[in-house]
C-alpha cells in the first residue's frame, strides 16, 4: 500500500530527474557546474559534499550528512514527487505530514521565523557556494507531495 505525504518547505525548488530548475544546465538539461560529475553519485549527494566542505567538514560521515548540513548551514535538501524520479527542494525549513496527520499552521509566526532566523541569507549562501542560480526569483513556500 502506498501512503501519500505532503511537504511544505521554505526555500528553492531545484527540480531534478527529468527537469532541473536551475539555470546552469547543459544542452541535455543536466546540471552544468564545475563540481558535478554525472558519472558519480547523484547531484544532491555531490551538492551536500560541497556545502559540508564549505562548512569545514571535508570528510563527514555519510550517515549524518543531512543532519550535519542542517546543523552547520541551516539548510537541507528535501525530496518530493516520485521516489524513482526524485525532485528536490533546497530548504531552510520543512514541514512533513502524511495522510493521517493535519497541522494548523501559524503563517504569521512562520513568516517571522524567516526574518528572525535568517533563512533567506542561509539559502543565498548555499546557492552561491554551489554556484547555482535557481529559476525561482527568490526563496518562498513550496508545497509538494510524494507517495511511499
Amino acid at each position: 500500500m502506498t501512503v501519500p505525504h505532503a511537504i511544505l518547505a521554505y526555500g528553492y525548488d531545484l527540480g531534478g530527474g527529468g527537469e532541473w530548475k536551475i539555470t546552469q544546465k547543459d544542452e541535455y538539461g543536466t546540471p552544468a557546474v564545475p563540481w558535478y560529475d554525472s558519472d558519480r553519485d547523484d547531484f544532491i549527494d555531490q551538492a551536500t559534499t560541497v556545502l559540508l566542505a564549505d562548512a569545514g567538514l571535508a570528510d563527514p560521515s555519510p550517515w549524518n550528512q543531512g543532519e550535519d548540513l542542517k546543523y552547520h548551514l541551516g539548510v537541507k535538501f528535501e525530496r518530493y514527487a516520485e521516489w524513482d524520479n526524485p525532485v528536490y527542494v533546497l530548504a531552510a525549513h520543512v514541514i512533513n505530514r502524511d495522510w493521517e496527520d493535519t497541522e494548523l499552521l501559524d503563517m504569521q509566526a512562520l513568516t517571522q521565523q524567516v526574518r528572525d532566523q535568517g533563512w533567506d541569507d542561509k539559502l543565498r549562501h548555499a546557492v552561491e557556494t554551489l554556484g547555482i542560480t535557481p529559476e525561482q526569483t527568490g526563496p518562498g513556500w513550496i508545497l509538494g507531495a510524494y507517495q511511499s
